[in-house]
């Protein structure tokens, strides 16, 4: 009888031991010459990539990649399963090593939300999305040519930094909870006088904010709602495609999976 037990127990565990793991994408590694570094990406194909070799893919770049990937996947999966209601793409999460030098567009003294000593590298990360991590997945995957970008907090300020400084960089921007009070509102009080300058036609924006904040925030979703009322909705006359919502009950922290499900069926929406 204990003989019996014993081989139950042992079958049991190989079969245990016998199950796949669950696979939903693949990490990656680039070397780049602009940030002098190596830096890791995560890679999510949409089901259907290996079977039709003929069909291309439109490519989000996720910034913040190893705490939102994930999260993104799981809607991206959800919307290809949505009737219509998206359409399928890669993801790209980018994983990060100094996001407050990478997400940055200036070196500010300001000490408020604590100092950063490396920020400032906007432009160079800029560079490395762009010329150096894209140009190796448009040449190892089959890219549509239809580029999005996803910040959340600092990576929300880079989202918008890109939108304003580079704005042929990507189709396609979403900033949750961007952090429009860096260096003392920078982005409003740089561009507030070219706005009529910016050719953002065909361009698509979708800002995302967390409407339930600590005193300590108060700061950061003001200077987001003036930013988005009074300045961006301006740019809807040149062409933009824009929408911007809050989120009731979300915190900074927990607003990036609610808006992300809206941004993205947004995105994709003819509407």
């Amino acid at each position: 009888m204990r003989i019996l037990l014993i081989l139950s127990l042992l079958l049991a565990a190989t079969t245990v031991d016998a199950q796949e793991p669950i696979t939903i994408g693949t990490k990656h590694n680039i070397h780049s010459e602009v940030l002098n570094e190596d830096r890791d990406y995560l890679l999510y194909l949409p089901k259907g990539y290996e079977s039709d070799p003929d069909l291309e893919y439109p490519v989000l770049y996720l910034l913040d990649g190893a705490r939102n990937f994930m999260s993104l996947v799981a809607i991206a999966e959800g919307m290809n399963r949505g009737r219509g209601k998206g359409f399928p793409f890669i993801i790209v999460g980018i994983v990060n090593t100094d996001r407050a030098r990478d997400y940055t567009p200036t070196n500010s003294l300001e000490r408020r939300k604590g100092y950063h000593p490396t920020s400032g590298g906007a432009d160079n990360f800029h560079k490395f999305v762009v010329e150096e991590l894209r140009t190796q997945i448009e040449k190892d995957y089959r890219t549509s040519g239809y580029n999005m970008l996803h910040g959340h907090s600092f990576g929300g300020l880079f989202t918008m930094y890109t939108l304003l400084e580079h704005t042929d960089s990507f189709d396609a921007y979403i900033a949750l909870d961007p952090s429009m009070w860096w260096d003392n509102n920078y982005l409003k009080n740089r561009y507030e006088k070219e706005w009529e300058s910016l050719n953002v036609e065909d361009k698509t924006l979708y800002i995302g904010m967390a409407s339930r904040e600590s005193k300590s925030d108060n700061n950061l979703k003001s200077s987001t709602v003036v930013f988005a009322d009074e300045l961006i909705g301006k740019l809807t006359e040149s062409g933009l495609r824009y929408k911007w919502a809050s989120f009731e009950g979300e915190s900074h922290g927990s607003v990036v999976l609610p808006a992300s499900i809206k941004a993205m069926r947004f995105v994709s929406s003819k509407d």
